[in-house]
């Protein structure tokens, strides 16, 4: 049986399916599969074993800026790529309009998540058959619930398999090294470049060696600020995805803030200490048996799901901003992820 899965983006949102393939092809021994994904992305999909052939797609690249005639040709090769074969089955495991009219140029039956459960629920319309998921479960959850409905089987219970874990990680050599996972996307997700520098200077005078990556400038300027001055600290050059995939397979243990990385890291069977404070852990946080969550708890706004932090700084609080950090402090992250790395 051969299936198309579209799941373009995000980072996190692509490593987040990886586990409904593994479900399928343990319970359905035919099952085989396509991947659309963004370009940016497609080292994931490849590194799973039961991925014959992941197609990339450029919709980010054709959307930030005008791309005239090279665009619209990128896009008609796009299409005839993916049209070239017959599938038995299309999931949207998206469950975007977008997506639902990519998964509408394949050829075959399309399924999706039914207009209750769907991020966007006009995305519907475009499928022959829909399946209904609880929005109050995780992320991960749901997506091995949409493939489940459709393929047919029951969910296996157990930690998520997200086929990652042999093929990347070192051979259980303890390295001494440990990855800081800064940058994200909201302003809201970041955990302060203070309390980041203080945790690299716990961990190198602990014994260990930090690794930082950068996305863009302001991630390197950020990254440099950590480093300065911290002779086992450094920052890693910008790289592809697959070369950040085999530098992350070096390390020990990985500290990151709600992102994409991170969640890269827990699919990669990496010890994991997610720092979280607008976002929702409960429903799209770092998922795996290697994770630790910190979370806030002590404020009545957190999660707020908001982009920016809306909390004022008042006088008689901490200097932490913003305030959902204030008890995840450098000392409580050192000693939960030395406390993983030692047992």
């Amino acid at each position: 049986m051969k299936v198309l899965v579209v799941k373009m983006s995000s980072l996190g949102d692509v490593i987040h399916t990886l586990p409904a393939l593994s479900d399928a092809v343990s319970m359905k021994d035919d099952v085989r599969f396509d991947w659309v994904v963004e370009e940016a992305f497609a080292a994931i999909p490849e590194q799973h074993p039961s991925v014959e052939e992941v197609i990339p797609v450029g919709i980010r690249r054709w959307t930030r800026k005008p791309t005239g005639w090279e665009g619209i040709r990128d896009a008609f090769r796009f299409v005839r790529q993916l049209r070239r074969r017959d599938y038995d089955l299309i999931i949207d495991a998206q469950g975007l309009i977008k997506s639902a009219v990519v998964s509408g140029f394949a050829r075959g039956k399309v399924a999706g998540l039914d207009g209750e459960s769907a991020r966007e629920p006009m995305s519907q319309r475009f499928y022959h058959e829909t399946v209904s998921v609880a929005r109050s479960e995780h992320a991960v959850t749901r997506v091995r619930q949409l493939f489940a409905g459709t393929l047919g089987y029951e969910v296996p219970p157990g930690n998520p398999d997200y086929g990652l874990g042999g093929a990347q990680c070192s051979l259980g050599e303890a390295t001494g090294r440990i990855m800081l996972l800064h940058g994200t996307t909201w302003e809201s997700k970041h955990w302060p470049r203070a309390c980041w520098r203080d945790l690299a200077r716990q961990l190198t005078e602990t014994g260990y060696e930090v690794v930082l990556t950068s996305g863009n400038a302001r991630e390197r300027e950020r990254a440099e600020f950590i480093v300065r001055d911290l002779p086992e600290a450094r920052l890693l050059p910008q790289m592809p995805l697959a070369d950040v995939m085999r530098e992350m397979s070096l390390c020990d243990g990985v500290v990151s803030v709600d992102s994409g990385l991170g969640h890269l890291a827990v699919a990669m069977d990496i010890p994991v200490i997610g720092i979280y404070g607008a976002s929702n852990a409960n429903l799209t946080g770092m998922y795996g048996g290697r994770v630790i969550t910190l979370a806030t708890r002590h404020l009545p706004c957190a999660p707020c799901l908001r982009k920016e932090c809306q909390f004022l700084s008042l006088p008689n609080r901490t200097t932490i901003f913003p305030p959902c950090y204030e008890q995840i402090t450098p000392q409580r992250v050192a000693s939960t992820l030395i406390g993983v790395l030692t047992r």
